[in-house]
């Protein structure tokens, strides 16, 4: 529509309405230096027009790879954050109401950096984020488990060699993930 913006669309997941969420990243130009991306998130109906859409994080790169509606309507996001991590990179989550309105952001992270990329809403009403963290150049699967409020109630990392990822994470049927 006349500006250069990129969009890239990281994970959809069908609406309890039967429309679809889609998550990723947006940049205003195609210059990386000039103006790093943002989260995004698509909402459209179940033909896939555009219903709305809404753009979050801050100053620094920042992109979601997960979302997912909770039973009350509302959006959970799950992503990376660069902004204000003094670019270590923090794992980024927002929870939005059912038209993309913020309610609640949160970063997970200290000194070393860690990288959010799936979650899934667990039947507490909570989240569970798989991710990574690098310290000292060792990359270990990071697990994070959050209560519906967004607080942390255990995080544990995982893997015995120098490089371990963890891209996807679901609940078993015993409990566990």
């Amino acid at each position: 529509i006349g500006s250069a913006k990129c969009e890239i669309g990281n994970y959809v997941q069908q609406t309890l309405d039967g429309g679809y969420i889609i998550v990723g990243q947006v940049r205003s130009c195609l210059d990386d230096s000039e103006c790093p991306p943002d989260v995004y998130l698509l909402r459209t109906d179940a033909t896939g027009n555009r219903l709305w859409e809404k753009r979050y994080g801050g100053p620094g790169w920042d992109a979601g790879y997960f979302v997912g509606q909770t039973l009350e309507g509302s959006f959970i996001l799950v992503g990376t954050t660069f902004s204000d991590t003094h670019g270590n990179g923090d794992v980024y989550v927002v929870k939005t109401d059912s038209q993309g309105n913020l309610l609640w952001e949160k970063t997970y992270g200290g000194a070393r950096a860690q990288r959010g990329w799936h979650g899934t809403l667990t039947p507490d009403g909570g989240l569970i984020i798989v991710g990574d963290t690098v310290a000292d150049g060792i990359t270990r699967v990071y697990l994070l488990k959050l209560d519906r409020a967004g607080n942390v109630l255990w995080e544990r990392q995982y893997g015995p060699g120098e490089y371990n990822y963890g891209y996807h994470v679901c609940q078993t049927s015993d409990g566990g993930y």
